[in-house]
Parts: C-alpha cells; sequence; structure tokens
C-alpha cells in the first residue's frame, strides 16, 4: 500500500521563472522549449528502513515542433530543489527516450515522469529540459509543499490526474510505486476522453482505524455545485500504513464547456481535509 503526503497537485506553464539560488542573480526562464509541469508529494515507505520518506511525483509536459518522419528524441532533465530562501535541497537528473511518431500536426507533446525525494518543507522546484533532437533548452518552476500529516487524524495526498486516450509518455512507470495511475499535465479534456482523479487518503496517530466518508463536487465557474458524488471508504480498505486509495472519474458527459474546480474531501468525525484541482472541458 502506498502512503502519500498532501498537497494539491499543480500545472505551471512555461513562463514560470528558472528563479535562484543564494549565490545567483534572478535569471530569465530559458523559454525555446515550450514545457509545463504537474507536481504532488507524496510519502513512501523506505524498503531498507521501514520508515516513511517524502517523495514529490513531477510530470514534465513537452511542446515540440512534430517531425515529419518517425524519430527517436532524447531529452535531458534537471530538478532542483530550492527552500524559499533559496537554499539548495534536492537534484534529479535523467535522459528520457521516447519515439515521436510522423504526425501531419504543427506540434507534438509528450510527457516525462521522475520524482524527486525531499523532507517535509515548502519548496521551489526548477526544472531545465534540454532537446537533442533540436538543440534547444526550456525551463519551468513550480511551488510544492511536502507537509509531515503522519499525525494529522485523515489527510489527502496530491491530486493526480490520468486521461485516456493520453499524451506519448517517456519513463511511464517511473511512477507505479507511488501510484497506480500514468498522471498527465492535461487539463483540457473533451467528449473523447476519459478523465480520472487519484488520490491517497490516510489516517495519521496511532488510534484504531475508522471510515472515512469521502465527497467529489465540481463546481463550474460561478462556484455551483453541477455534480456530487459521496462515498465511504471502510475501515478493511486502509491497509498498512494506514492509507487507502480513492479514484473519482470526471463526469465529462454531463458538463457543458467551461472552466471547472474539482474539490475533494475527506472526513473522519470532526476533521477535514481537502484537495482541489482545476480543469476545463470543451
Amino acid at each position: 500500500m502506498r502512503l502519500h503526503l498532501p498537497a494539491t497537485a499543480a500545472v505551471v506553464a512555461a513562463m514560470c521563472l528558472a528563479g535562484t539560488t543564494r549565490a545567483q542573480q534572478p535569471q530569465q526562464p530559458k523559454t525555446d522549449l515550450s514545457l509545463r509541469v504537474a507536481v504532488a508529494p507524496f510519502a513512501v515507505l523506505d524498503a531498507k528502513s521501514g520508515k516513511l520518506t517524502s517523495t514529490v511525483a513531477i510530470v514534465l509536459g513537452v511542446r515540440e515542433p512534430a517531425p515529419a518522419e518517425r524519430m527517436t528524441e532524447r531529452l535531458d532533465v534537471q530538478v532542483r530543489a530550492f527552500t524559499h530562501r533559496g537554499e539548495a535541497r534536492g537534484m534529479t537528473t535523467q535522459q528520457a527516450i521516447v519515439t515521436l511518431p510522423a504526425a501531419n500536426d504543427d506540434e507534438v507533446t509528450f510527457e516525462v515522469l521522475s520524482e524527486l525525494r525531499l523532507k517535509p518543507g515548502l519548496y521551489e522546484l526548477r526544472l531545465a529540459a534540454t532537446s537533442e533532437r533540436l538543440g534547444k533548452a526550456g525551463s519551468v518552476s513550480a511551488d510544492v509543499e511536502v507537509p509531515d500529516f503522519t499525525r494529522a487524524p485523515v489527510a489527502l495526498s496530491g491530486v493526480l490526474l490520468e486521461s485516456t486516450p493520453g499524451l506519448i509518455v517517456a519513463a511511464r512507470d517511473a511512477l507505479a510505486s507511488i501510484a497506480p495511475v500514468v498522471p498527465t499535465t492535461l487539463r483540457d479534456f473533451t467528449l473523447t476522453h476519459r478523465a480520472i482523479a487519484f488520490l491517497t487518503v490516510y489516517q495519521g496517530g496511532k488510534s484504531a482505524i475508522s471510515p472515512v466518508k469521502m465527497k467529489a463536487r465540481v463546481l463550474d465557474a460561478m462556484n455551483h455545485a453541477v455534480a456530487e458524488d459521496t462515498s465511504m471508504l471502510v475501515a478493511s480498505q486502509f491497509g498498512s500504513p494506514r492509507a487507502a486509495d480513492y479514484q473519482y472519474q470526471l463526469p465529462l458527459t454531463h458538463l457543458a464547456p467551461g472552466q471547472y474546480l474539482l474539490r475533494l474531501e475527506a472526513t473522519l468525525g470532526t476533521a477535514i481535509a481537502r484537495r482541489e484541482i482545476r480543469f476545463t472541458f470543451r
């Protein structure tokens, strides 16, 4: 069973700033390569120590000119984490390899999955990517909170969205140990999509596991509820370490075109945990 630390997943467009360290002055982001990112913090059990370890799931979306013929793209990706004081706290690098199909469209979008282990705290993640095919680079940043919710009566992980059909994905199984979905940066959907929101509910402390009431509400731009679903997570669904997965399928067939807010709530006695994520239906 996976245990995930709570925070709302965020999607940030490529216009975000690259940021600074203590020894650096502000610098302009690299915008030759168009990037967007979705991030969500989790906690996983360390296989060796048996203790909880915080990590952040990262989905990097990359938009490039479409190739005229099928070819392989190699993308060098670097992720760095900084505190609000500009202190470096972690870094990961990878080379993502993805096969791009020949397309008639002007552009092609693919995604790269990765994670970065971080202790609880507030961070700015700065991502940089370089395309071998194009010889171009881009950068994007996102703020993320990795809280310690192990003592909370009830808490929620960050929200991940999975879409079918989805985009081309490099390192597709990179987050398989964290979540049973393949997350995406997509937030615009049509009737051709099936979109699922995923999170994990967990109970902190050492008291007996209790049922948790789950409520999903979809709010329109006027803050009116256009869809609502209530269910229960029974005690038997919470495995070690006191966590249960929860999924909600977006009711796309019942929505009018527009912008929406998905609000997910977990209630245990008088304790309520809430997470929100925005999406658009066209």
